[in-house]
Order: structure tokens, then C-alpha cells, then sequence
């Protein structure tokens, strides 16, 4: 260990076990407003769902009550325990509907002012600067449309880390700072953008040669991503991942009018797993914050088809969380023929209309954007729009209805579908479209990796870790034996008749080479003793992890519920001794 040890003389019993269902706190009440504590835990106990109804022509509806809606959750409805519609930033009372008393109509969760929490989140790995300084200034210029109550964070992802360039302020002058040193930060899309032409000179050589061979049929083109992005409607039926259909079967089936995959840009599919990785990262590390969440995502171009099952990470986050999506198209419209010439996108499915855009590249961007935006009750900007990003996300998110229920918790970590659907002939509602029924434990292990990631709360690296050498374990993971030290002054013993009884929730993340986080299943190490614990010193716990062989490292972490302290070690994997079992 990298510190001298003082261990219990007492005989010690470890149990290293499966989360268990732990006991659940009681459901907070539907009246309860909306906590107003920047370092608030994480409060998935009830599901908020805030809704946006419009007409046939899209125009907003107003002056609906809770029996108006009706809420599914997994098909079937679910009563609505709170209620309130959000008008141009302010909770107004609902009308009470013919017939009904004031007490039987859901409690209202809010009242008076309800401000925004925005959370921009800025891509410099596939955007090229140029346009992200476009973008940002134009942000800047808009930021007098925010609310007095309102607050903003901004973080930037260049590739290898997440930077914090302002956590939550309202402070407009701040936010200004933040921006203007976005702007100053290099982006590395034109790196991608190179990649991708280097593919098509090599593709339209692979055509060339074809044709001058005399063959009536040329070599097939290389696909770069999907020359048929799915119809909106598949969404519905498990497309991404969000149903059956795994990333790389559904990648397949929308490439069968492409012909064969014979290249892909690979330093692409990297990069775009990391920034996925940086975008879930944001969204955690900012959970805890008070009245309606909103991210803009500022992308650079996020083909889906290079990472298929990033974007319903990405969207169950989101829900998770209760941030609504609002991702930006940087690049707008592209006008170079770097995306795809027309010399070589060959012929297009027939009935197709793609418009103006030729680009599978850019279709499949388009693609994505939007399924972060519907799913999560967003909108994308699109094109010419990302200069009304800004404005849009606002407008979006200054008038809606707050509906609220509470669940039957097993702590389960089980995603639900949730539907949100109007009575009334002829409107249509949009919201999120899903909800996790997380774990306490892993709720306080989202806490704690958002206290980590941003440097924010309390916390001390005072857990003493020792990792064993790794041995195999099957095709692709392997085993590592681990010895943890708990400082005894941090730990909470429960008094029992025939001793003391010492349980500590563990949460473990391993890190990749990229610094992409995993959470591991979360463990609870049980001590069990005789004699009462001493006042100082440290518990040992040892136990055996199952990691992926790829994961070069371990964070874990402890949260004393009680004193609200948060403990944390790290330790690195060394590959390099892996034995054979």
C-alpha cells in the first residue's frame, strides 16, 4: 500500500455481495416544491415529466388541466400525483374542471418563478473552430433572454478531458467569460474532416480502376455511414438499441442498400466514443441542481452509425436525470463535398427525398441530433437554426406543464417507457419517453462521480488501495483481488444484540484507456465483530472484482450517508502481469 496501515485486531467477516434491495426512504410528498440547494442529492423518488402540447398547426396550448392527460407508464396509466402549468417562467394554478373540488385535483409542486438550469456542453473534437466561434458568439449575444432566475454551466470536451469553464451561475458577466474562453480553445474537427476525405479519394480510386477494367458493374462504393437513415417511425421499434436489435445488426440492415462494408473512418468511431462517454460524464456531473434541466449540446457532427449504442446512452442519462436534449448542427449545412461527392454516392433508394442534402454524412448527423432531441422532449437545431439555438431552447422551455408521479421503487435500475398523451381530440404532447428506477446505491454513486469529475463538494482520498495482479478470466475479462483500507472514524457501526455490525456501500468505476467511466455492479462489504470498533485506525476489506480486460483502472468510492462525507481511492490494473487461470 502506498501508506502504513493500522488494521482492526478484531476478528473480521467480509461479505462482498450484490447490491441488495435497500430500504427505501419515504416517496417525497407531491406538494414538496423543488429543492433550492445547489449541493442537493440527486431526487429520482418521483418522476417529473414536463410536456409541450400543441395543436395541428404546432402552435402551444394553454389552460389544460391534469385530467386532460393521460400518462403510460409501460402501456399502462399511472395516476398523476402533481400537477402545474409553467407559463412564460411562472407556475400558475390550474383551472379546477367542472364538477371536481379543489382537493381532489393533484398538488401543484411549484409555485411563483421556476428558473432554468442550462447546461452548454461544447464539442471541440469534431468541430472545426471557425464554426464553433460562429456558434458561440452567437450564444453570447443571446444571453440577455435569460431569465433572472436562471443559471448556466458550460464544459468543454477536447478528446482526452472534460473541462469545467463555469459550474451553475446566473451571474450574466460569468457566463460571458465562459463563452469567450470557449472560443479561444482549439477544436480538432478538421481532423475528422481529413480522415473522411482521405477515404474518398481512396474510394473514387476503387472506382476509377473499376470502370476502366471494363466491368459492367463497378466495385462497391465504401459506405461511409448510412445512405438510409431509418423513418422516425422505426425509432419507435427498437432502432439504436432501444429495443431488440443490437448496434451492430441494426448498422447492417441500414446498410443494405449501400452494398458491403468495406471501410469506415475508424479515428472517428474512437473519438466519437469518447465524447459520447464526456457527454453522459456532464449530464451526471450536473444532476444536482434545482428547477428545469435543459442541455445544449453544441456537436460538430455525431454520425450515429459510427457509435450505435452511445446515443440511448445518452438518452437514458438524460431521462435518468430529467435533462431535456437540445442538440446544435455546428457545421449547418455543408457545402464542401467533403461529406460525400456526387461523383460517388451512386444511386439512391428509390422514392427517397433527401432535399438539399446529399450527405449521408450529413443525414445520419441529422439523424442522431433529432433522436437525442425527440426522445428526451427536445428539439435539434438544425442548419441555418443553430444560430437560434439558444433562443429556441428557451422558448422551448418557458412554457410547459410539470406532471409528477411516484412509482412502485424496486431499485432495480430498470428503464420504463413513459408516454405522455392528451384527451382532447387533435393535440399532440411532447416529453421524455422514458424513466430509470435507479438504486439508492447508485444514486449516491452518481453523486459521488459528479463531485469527482468537477472537483465540486466534499471529499477526501483517504481510502488506502491495493490491487492484486490481474489473472484471466474467460475471453475478454479478468479478475483482480482487491484490499481496501476505510478509515474507522468514517464508518457508522450498528449496535446488535450479540455484537457490532459495520455495512459499507462500495461503488467501483473502472476507467479505460480514454478515461471513459464504467460503472461496476455496486457492492455492499459487511464487517461483523464482537467488540465495539476502535476509535482510530482502518478497516481492511478484501474481496475480488471482475473487470473487462480492456479497463486499466478503479475508482471507488465511499459516501458516509450520515456525516455526508465522501471518501475515494484509486488504483491502476497492471495488464501487463495478467496470468492465466
Amino acid at each position: 500500500m502506498a501508506a502504513p496501515v493500522r488494521l482492526f485486531s478484531l476478528p473480521l467477516l467480509l461479505a462482498a455481495l450484490s447490491l441488495p434491495a435497500l430500504a427505501a426512504a419515504p416517496p417525497t410528498s407531491p406538494s414538496m416544491p423543488p429543492p433550492t440547494d445547489f449541493g442537493e442529492a440527486i431526487d429520482v423518488r418521483v418522476v417529473n415529466v414536463e410536456a409541450v402540447v400543441t395543436d395541428r398547426s404546432g402552435r402551444r396550448v394553454s389552460g389544460l388541466t391534469a385530467a386532460d392527460f393521460q400518462l403510460l407508464v409501460d402501456g399502462r396509466e399511472v395516476p398523476i400525483d402533481y400537477f402545474t402549468e409553467v407559463t412564460d417562467g411562472a407556475a400558475v394554478p390550474a383551472p379546477t374542471p367542472a364538477g371536481a373540488s379543489a382537493a381532489a385535483a393533484p398538488a401543484a409542486p411549484a409555485a411563483g418563478a421556476v428558473g432554468r438550469s442550462l447546461l452548454v456542453f461544447v464539442d471541440e473534437v469534431f468541430a472545426i473552430q471557425a464554426h464553433l466561434a460562429i456558434v458561440l458568439d452567437r450564444l453570447e449575444q443571446d444571453l440577455d433572454r435569460l431569465a433572472r432566475e436562471d443559471r448556466v454551466a458550460v464544459v468543454a470536451y477536447d478528446g482526452t478531458k472534460l473541462d469545467v469553464l463555469t459550474d451553475w451561475t446566473g451571474d450574466r458577466a460569468a457566463i460571458r467569460a465562459a463563452l469567450a474562453a470557449a472560443r479561444r480553445r482549439p477544436a480538432h474537427g478538421i481532423e475528422v474532416r481529413a480522415e473522411r476525405e482521405r477515404m474518398l479519394d481512396d474510394e473514387d480510386l476503387r472506382v476509377d480502376a473499376a470502370w476502366s477494367t471494363g466491368l459492367a458493374d463497378p466495385l462497391p462504393r465504401v459506405p461511409l455511414l448510412l445512405a438510409t437513415p431509418p423513418a422516425p417511425a422505426d425509432m419507435a421499434a427498437g432502432q439504436l438499441g432501444f429495443g431488440t436489435p443490437s448496434p451492430a445488426s441494426t448498422l447492417a440492415a441500414a446498410l443494405t442498400d449501400a452494398g458491403p462494408i468495406t471501410g469506415l473512418p475508424w479515428q472517428a468511431i474512437a473519438k466519437l466514443h469518447g465524447t459520447g462517454g464526456a457527454v453522459v460524464a456532464a449530464l451526471r456531473g450536473f444532476a444536482a441542481v434545482p428547477g428545469r434541466k435543459a442541455a445544449l449540446l453544441l456537436s460538430g457532427g455525431w454520425p450515429v452509425a459510427l457509435q450505435p449504442g452511445l446515443f440511448p446512452r445518452i438518452v437514458e442519462t438524460a431521462n435518468l436525470l430529467g435533462y431535456t436534449l437540445y442538440p446544435v448542427d455546428v457545421p449547418g449545412i455543408e457545402s464542401s463535398p467533403v461529406p460525400h461527392p456526387a461523383s460517388s454516392a451512386g444511386p439512391r433508394s428509390a422514392g427517397a427525398d433527401y432535399g438539399l442534402i446529399s450527405s449521408p454524412w450529413e443525414l445520419d448527423v441529422h439523424y442522431g441530433l433529432e433522436t437525442l432531441a425527440r426522445k428526451t422532449g427536445g428539439k435539434a437545431a438544425l442548419n441555418g437554426n443553430r444560430l437560434e439555438a439558444l433562443p429556441r431552447a428557451l422558448d422551448d422551455t418557458r412554457s410547459y406543464y410539470w406532471l409528477g408521479f411516484s412509482p412502485a421503487r424496486r431499485g432495480d435500475n430498470r428503464r420504463h417507457d413513459i408516454r405522455v398523451a392528451v384527451r382532447r381530440p387533435g393535440l399532440a404532447a411532447r416529453a421524455r419517453q422514458s424513466f430509470t428506477d435507479l438504486s439508492r446505491a447508485s444514486e449516491s454513486a452518481m453523486q459521488i462521480e459528479g463531485m469527482l469529475l468537477l472537483g465540486r463538494g466534499q471529499q477526501e482520498k483517504r481510502l488506502l488501495v491495493e490491487l492484486g495482479a490481474p489473472r484471466r478470466s474467460g475471453l475478454r475479462d479478468v479478475e483482480v483481488a482487491l484490499t481496501l483500507g476505510v478509515p474507522v472514524d468514517s464508518l457508522t457501526p450498528q449496535h446488535l444484540a450479540d455484537g457490532w455490525r459495520i455495512d459499507v456501500p462500495l461503488h467501483v468505476t473502472a476507467l479505460d484507456a480514454s478515461g471513459d467511466p464504467v460503472d461496476l455492479p455496486p457492492l455492499v462489504l459487511r464487517l461483523d465483530t464482537a467488540e465495539p470498533p476502535p476509535a482510530t485506525g482502518y478497516a481492511r476489506f478484501q474481496t475480488t472484482l471482475r473487470v473487462r480486460g480492456g479497463e486499466r483502472a478503479l475508482r471507488f468510492t465511499v459516501l458516509d450517508p450520515v456525516k455526508g462525507t465522501l471518501l475515494w481511492g484509486e488504483g491502476e490494473i497492471a495488464h501487463r502481469k495478467a496470468q492465466k487461470r
